[in-house]
């Protein structure tokens, strides 16, 4: 995902990237998926699911 975002970067389009962090249940504070949503040029991609 990194490698994408920089390549993007350096061939001077814009993209903007937003983080979800999901958690298993209201009490726990380590998050259970991040979700990374990135759009290329106003373009969305296909969302990142990291699941812990």
């Amino acid at each position: 995902m990194e490698n994408e975002v920089r390549d993007q970067l350096k061939a001077g389009k814009s993209v903007s990237m937003k983080m979800d962090v999901d958690y298993a249940n209201s009490s726990s504070s380590r998050p259970s998926k991040f979700i990374v949503n990135i759009k290329v040029d106003g373009k969305a991609k296909s969302p990142y699911i990291f699941e812990q």
